[in-house]
């Protein structure tokens, strides 16, 4: 996961919410205005009107009336017709949308669980350090040039050696249990 990657997440997910917005404004509209008759009857008076004198017969005011019935189903089927594709963009946006946060959330563990690797990797070197700071603190004590009578005894350098690292070894190991008992088990090397 690159820096680039996650900022285009990021501008993706920016644009889809926009996108999303915009085509429920537009459904919205469209919704009110196909169920507002006086503005349905409107937008068929938007056509050029013929004046019909009383005296001309009624058969031309209804042919005039079927026209604007006509004009008016005319303009329902276009008004849904763009409904349904704003519905069909919304329903699009809000599936990509879902699929930007799934996404999102997927990143969002790998990192978490990125940095519990880094958390367990300087656990365990502070438990080193630990250690070798009480193999450091016991070469340090007998290392002090007072004179105890075993820096003469034959054979005692290599037996405080090894006392040493087995030292390390047991802190080190009773520093990690004590770790593992006190994280309820959620962490094992």
């Amino acid at each position: 996961l690159s820096r680039e990657t996650l900022e285009g997440l990021r501008t993706f997910k920016q644009k889809l919410i926009s996108i999303e917005s915009q085509a429920q404004a537009m459904r919205e509209m469209l919704v009110d205005l196909l169920d507002d008759e006086e503005d349905m009857r409107r937008l068929a008076l938007s056509k050029p009107r013929i004046t019909v004198l009383r005296t001309v017969d009624s058969t031309a005011a209804e042919e005039e009336e079927r026209e604007r019935e006509l004009l008016i189903e005319e303009w329902e089927m276009l008004l849904e017709y763009y409904l349904l594709r704003y519905e069909t963009i919304s329903s699009e946006a809000s599936r990509l949308l879902e699929e930007a946060r799934d996404l999102e959330e997927t990143v969002a563990l790998i990192i978490s669980s990125r940095r519990l690797e880094l958390s367990r990797i300087e656990l365990i070197l502070s438990i080193c350090s630990i250690a070798v700071g009480t193999g450091a603190m016991m070469s340090g004590i007998f290392g002090m040039n007072l004179l105890s009578g075993l820096e003469v005894t034959r054979g005692v350098f290599w037996t405080v050696f090894g006392l040493i690292i087995v030292g390390v070894i047991v802190v080190g190991w009773g520093v990690l249990q004590y770790v593992k008992r006190h994280t309820g088990g959620l962490w094992d090397v």
